[in-house]
């Protein structure tokens, strides 16, 4: 083979292995990024189960928002949510709605990204039973 060739082909090495390190630059960066986020999704989704809990236990046992809203603050911190997160709780007909606002600030290695978590949750109806004995 002539030196022409010897050249060319080494070029080509050095290109294939530039475009893999790019690529496997890549896929780390999605990775972290995504490691970032899906706490932050999971934490979401895990406070919304805990309003729905909390909100029908306060539908079924007749209690007003004022003790909603306590019981979702008493659990801020074990769920890692800020203590000045905007908590909305007010009765709708036989439900009751509640909402949870705050801002998590995600680390995204260059910058810090903050993160708009609204969570809005509506309890089941429950109808009472007329326990009297009246009726048919």
């Amino acid at each position: 083979m002539n030196r022409r060739g010897e050249q060319a082909s080494a070029g080509a090495r050095g290109g294939a292995r530039l475009n893999f390190l790019l690529v496997a630059t890549i896929i780390a960066a999605l990775f972290y990024v995504g490691g970032q986020f899906v706490p932050a999704k999971y934490h979401a989704w895990a406070l919304e189960q805990s309003m729905r809990d909390t909100l029908d236990t306060a539908v079924a046992t007749e209690k007003p928002p004022a003790w909603v809203e306590n019981q979702l603050r008493q659990n801020f911190e074990d769920q890692g949510i800020p203590e000045d997160a905007d908590v909305e709780v007010a009765r709708d007909g036989n439900r009751m709605k509640a909402s949870v606002r705050y801002t998590l600030p995600i680390s995204l290695l260059v910058t810090e990204y903050e993160y708009d978590i609204d969570v809005s949750v509506r309890s089941v109806r429950v109808y009472k039973r007329d326990m009297s004995g009246a009726g048919g």
